[in-house]
């Protein structure tokens, strides 16, 4: 498991790791807008965890899930 793979620029990766996961897995995709607590965001989550975007953030994740149908390539 590479748990370093290489960081995207962009979002792009945070968008296909969620994409595959939900067709996967069907375990996410409620947006955060319709619930009643607010939310940190994900930008703002990216950031905390030392993440400059979150498509380094979604990079990381695709390498530490253990889920094959979620990567960023």
């Amino acid at each position: 498991m590479n748990m370093l793979a290489a960081a995207p620029k962009s979002t792009n990766c945070w968008d296909k790791l969620t994409s595959q996961r939900a067709t996967t897995l069907h375990d996410i995709g409620e947006r955060a807008a319709g619930q009643k607590e607010s939310r940190l965001g994900l930008g703002n989550l990216a950031h905390v965890l030392g993440f400059d975007t979150p498509g380094e953030l979604g990079a990381f994740l695709a390498g530490a899930d253990n889920i094959d149908a979620t990567n960023c390539q």
